[in-house]
């Protein structure tokens, strides 16, 4: 054990040491300049590389910023993040539980980070994405691929970070937002940033509901019958407070969100009479972030409380509690030189989880140490980064690494090639472990091979122009699958093995006619061969076959018309095929949407406002993403923002 600590902080050191040293010469290497971007192109939240751009980054990456959100249509975090190119968004129904898949893994293989915390339950590894209101949404990142080395447990597929509105910018202003639409919905939010002195502080208010009572067709063996989904209301509201004090080189800034969530939760659909069941949420999140900036470094100290209650009910069948609570620690210092940056420290998280489905007395301290730098050599960037973390539940420890690459062969043409690997892990959830009825206790961390290849390239001849393709290859093993025993209670082990072949392909296009008419374009193409590898016996018919629910291929296009105060938007989303048996013989069918919303900005006064039509499912498509599942016919919504600057 001495010796692995020794490594560990041989490790860690080494960037500091190997920096101290270049600082003095860093003049003498060609006078190489790091590329600088707007802040729209930037990764800046996730707190690992500085200020890095999605050109000069070792993986793929996809950024929404605060105007391009404002053109998408939809409600909540779930439906924004499914515009991402091959992102494909679980739904349950209207502003029911969505989940998350990226490169054919499930939701507890993906990070969610809100501000740079993650936020997944350590219950069931995932997060509810429709619990978190659009209008409190600054900023989306999307990291396709595996980042274990850098956010530990379940980063295997991807990581989102959802950047909320802050108090970064000290303008003072006063913003309301209203919303009715189909289905008897209605939403109300307000917030507001002001300042005093070195103090800033900012506010999010939000209250939404509606009767979601949903016109769809259902087969009943004869004909295609219109009906009325029931048991469908909900209620949610949010409340977040953030506030910051910049005192010389140092920062101390405090933020605090309230997600409460009553859902009715209507079943799956099989002509029978709905059973009505619900479930209550209250997720409670506190970040205290202390930031010390000194010459070319800078020491943070994140700390992160948790408390998320849910309470599902079918009565009289079912009445289950669960209670999660989460402190966190991430602890680390930032040194960048012109040549070599580099981010190294710790991690502390102590979880636990109380409930009247898993055995009592559940408690989960992970440790974690790492290290990840960045590395210029000319042209070529080398981005080497490795972590060590302790989970005590498990008595295992897990090291993992990450190595990428970014050249840029051409100095005067906007080419980068990239490429990385790497390993990744996702530790057993609670539910997995202690289950009273059939938890496992012996499992251990599913684990993952990443390998990407890309390249991007942007330019401007006619038109302005952003290109990129990547591949990933996905090796996933130990994977936990659940199965039957001879009691009929169902118990998860590490069996499962699959490979993923993932291609993306997008094109993004831009022009400024005038000063008063510009147009902007996209597609994205993706293609996902999520197969699986291993067998439960000689004549295992499932062996070799998509995964249940993985897309075969999508593809993502939108279009936007800004003339003067006028703005039109068309969002048109392809959805391939997906298998819902592991033998893949029934499948749902392929899905075309096609939405389109028209905004209208004007001055009233001092008051920016505009007034904003949206139009879902335009071509008024019968679909499921589930199968028993249906979704919305043709739908709408009224938005009206007013925005006070004073």
């Amino acid at each position: 054990m001495k010796i692995y600590i020794s490594y560990i902080f041989f490790f860690l050191l080494f960037p500091v040491i190997t920096l101290s040293q270049i600082s003095d010469s860093e003049n003498n290497l060609n006078g190489i300049q790091k590329d600088t971007v707007s802040l729209s192109e930037q990764i800046d939240v996730t707190g690992f590389y500085n200020g890095i751009n999605i050109a000069d980054a070792p993986s793929n990456i996809y950024i929404l910023n605060e105007k391009e959100i404002n053109s998408r249509n939809g409600k909540n975090a779930g439906e924004i993040i499914n515009s991402f190119p091959g992102v494909f968004i679980k739904s349950y129904g209207n502003q029911s539980l969505q989940s998350i898949s990226i490169n054919g893994l499930g939701a507890e293989q993906t990070v969610i980070l809100i501000n740079g915390v993650k936020i997944n339950s350590v219950q069931n590894g995932q997060f509810d994405l429709s619990l978190i209101d659009k209008n409190n949404i600054k900023k989306i990142e999307l990291m396709q691929n595996g980042y274990s080395a850098l956010y530990g447990s379940d980063a295997v597929s991807g990581v989102v970070n959802i950047i909320t509105l802050d108090n970064n910018s000290f303008k003072k202003y006063l913003n309301l937002k209203t919303e009715f639409g189909s289905y008897n919905t209605r939403k109300l939010s307000l917030s507001g940033n002001s300042n005093f002195n070195n103090l800033n502080f900012s506010l999010f208010i939000s209250n939404s509901a509606s009767d979601n009572n949903f016109d769809y067709y259902f087969d009943n063996g004869l004909e295609r019958e219109l009906k009325s989904r029931e048991f469908a209301k909900y209620f949610s509201n949010e409340y977040s407070f953030s506030s910051s004090l910049i005192l010389n080189n140092f920062n101390v800034k405090l933020s605090s969100s309230l997600l409460n969530s009553d859902r009715e939760i209507p079943s799956i659909e099989t002509g029978n009479q709905p059973v009505k069941t619900k479930q209550l949420d209250k997720n409670w999140n506190t970040i205290l972030n202390l930031v010390y900036l000194t010459g070319k470094s800078k020491i943070t100290s994140e700390f992160n409380f948790q408390n998320n209650l849910m309470n599902y009910t079918t009565l009289p069948v079912i009445n289950s509690y669960y209670k999660n609570i989460s402190v966190s620690n991430i602890s680390k210092i930032s040194l960048d030189f012109k040549n070599l940056s580099s981010t190294s420290g710790f991690e502390i998280k102590y979880s636990s989880l109380e409930s009247n489905q898993l055995k009592p007395g559940i408690k989960r301290n992970t440790y974690s140490l790492f290290s990840v730098s960045e590395i210029i050599f000319h042209n070529l960037k080398f981005f080497p980064s490795l972590r060590y973390e302790y989970i005590d539940d498990l008595k295992k420890s897990v090291w993992i690494y990450k190595v990428g690459t970014n050249f840029k062969p051409f100095p005067k043409v906007n080419l980068n090639l990239k490429g990385n690997y790497g390993n990744n892990f996702a530790a057993p959830t609670f539910n997995a472990l202690y289950w009273k009825q059939g938890g496992n206790p012996d499992l251990k961390p599913e684990t993952s091979e990443n390998l990407e290849l890309g390249l991007y390239y942007s330019g401007s001849t006619l038109l302005d122009y952003k290109f990129n393709f990547s591949y990933l290859k996905i090796n996933f093993k130990d994977r936990i699958i659940w199965i039957p025993q001879r009691n009929f209670i169902w118990s998860p082990f590490n069996i499962g093995e699959s490979v993923a072949d993932v291609f993306n392909l997008g094109l993004e296009i831009s022009k400024n006619i005038s000063d008063d008419f510009n147009f902007i374009a996209g597609v994205h193409f993706t293609s996902n061969k999520s197969i699986k590898k291993n067998k439960s016996g000689v004549d295992d018919n499932t062996y070799d076959k998509q995964l249940i629910y993985i897309p075969e291929q999508q593809i993502k296009a939108n279009a936007g018309i800004n003339y003067k105060s006028i703005s039109l938007n068309f969002l048109y989303s392809n959805l391939g095929k997906r298998f819902s048996d592991q033998e893949n013989l029934i499948s749902l069918s392929p899905v075309n949407l096609l939405d389109a919303n028209i905004q209208y900005t004007f001055s009233i006064f001092s008051v920016e406002s505009e007034f904003k039509i949206e139009i879902n499912n335009l071509t008024n498509t019968d679909y499921q993403i589930i199968s028993g599942y249906p979704m919305p016919l043709r739908n709408y919504n009224l938005n009206l923002n007013l925005k006070y600057i004073y």
